[in-house]
């Protein structure tokens, strides 16, 4: 585990960004931690900083280190992360949801997660992201998620991919040394991304901190083994008075101690009969 990664997420991006974050009455001072609980998982998530959801725990076994989102206006600057926004409300209702609102008297950008613990080793978030357009021009929004997630709690065996639809990035997967039974998947069930990228840490997240405008490779991978990171890019005009939803659905799976083994040989067979070869 990673265990100095958000301050280093923290530092990269304000290093960055300081200049803009400190015009914006408050918003380097919320650090409210939200802990959402259903059944057999738990989800972390801070909405005042870049640590962003940063801990998601499946029957007692944290798979995540950062999973957060930025954005960026126009054509030019950099990517901001959504917490440089000023904070306008966060509530937990029922224990396993969270709604935060952000934003400016320009547009707004809503979270929602709904996390469902479903037993046997798996867990998923539903997850929605609302941006308004409260301005009365076009609304040129580029919006990006980053994730950096450590199957079985170490990042160096990681392998993922991407994967498409009709042009557009859809799918995210990651598993712990093959792609053959993955630990996490993600779905954007509307609208598809613009643009993603697999790369390894920190090559993504350098770029989203740069101080330039950035777009996504479109690698799609598959890449591993190593500590690998993802991220999705929306490319959206929102007209005036408009909105946009971007709806995702995740799926976190932690097996029994006896398959993994059965997997973790038949991984060994396979090495070693190359070996052969």
């Amino acid at each position: 585990m990673k265990a100095t990664t958000n301050v280093t997420l923290a530092r990269i991006f304000s290093i960055a960004l300081l200049a803009g974050a400190l015009s914006i009455n408050g918003a380097l001072a919320t650090t409210t931690i939200f802990n959402l609980v259903d059944g057999n998982s738990t989800a972390d998530i801070n909405v005042g900083s870049t640590a962003g959801m940063f801990n998601w725990t499946v029957d007692g076994q944290d798979q995540l280190v950062q999973q957060w989102f930025a954005y960026r206006v126009g054509s030019t600057g950099d990517e901001i992360p959504i917490n440089y926004l000023p904070l306008i409300s966060a509530v937990q209702t029922g224990g396993n949801q969270l709604s935060s609102l952000y934003g400016t008297t320009a547009f707004t950008i809503r979270l929602d997660y709904v996390l469902n613990g479903q037993g046997s080793g798996m867990a998923s978030i539903n997850e929605s992201i609302t941006i308004n357009n409260l301005g009365q021009s076009p609304l040129d929004m580029h919006f990006f998620q980053y994730s950096d997630f450590d199957i079985l709690g170490s990042g160096g065996n990681d392998v993922g991919a991407l994967g498409k639809s009709g042009g557009l990035f859809n799918y995210a997967t990651q598993g712990d040394g093959s792609l053959l039974s993955p630990f996490f998947t993600e779905t954007v069930l509307t609208p598809g991304a613009n643009h993603g990228e697999i790369a390894f840490s920190p090559s993504i997240l350098l770029r989203l901190g740069n101080g330039v405008p950035d777009t996504l490779s479109d690698f799609a991978g598959p890449l591993g083994p190593g500590d690998i990171t993802w991220a999705f890019q929306w490319d959206l005009t929102i007209a005036p008075g408009s909105s946009e939803l971007i709806s995702k659905v995740k799926y976190l799976t932690v097996p029994e101690p006896s398959s993994f083994a059965l997997v973790s040989l038949g991984l060994f067979a396979l090495l070693a009969r190359r070996r052969r070869a």
